[in-house]
């Protein structure tokens, strides 16, 4: 029984060491980063709303409803 080659998971070989190849995608905070959704019960004009704290706008997901000062331009409810 064979193990497989290090080369074919993500490891390459270097001055005859196994070093990790590492990724060129999107660190996964900034993948998911859009999956913030605040809890403020008014305006999220400060930065204790978490959305506008990482720079976001709020989305349908976050509980502000109408009161919302940071809402998109493009933010439009579904419902109406």
């Amino acid at each position: 029984m064979c193990s497989p080659s290090p080369g074919s998971w993500g490891w390459t070989k270097q001055n005859e060491m196994w070093e990790p190849v590492w990724s060129k995608l999107a660190s996964t905070w900034t993948a998911c980063r859009e999956l913030e959704k605040c809890g403020c019960k008014s305006g999220c004009d400060s930065q204790c709303c978490s959305c506008r704290r990482i720079g976001l706008p709020c989305t349908l997901q976050c509980k502000c409803n109408d009161a919302c000062l940071n809402k998109s331009e493009n933010h439009e409810d579904p419902s109406e």
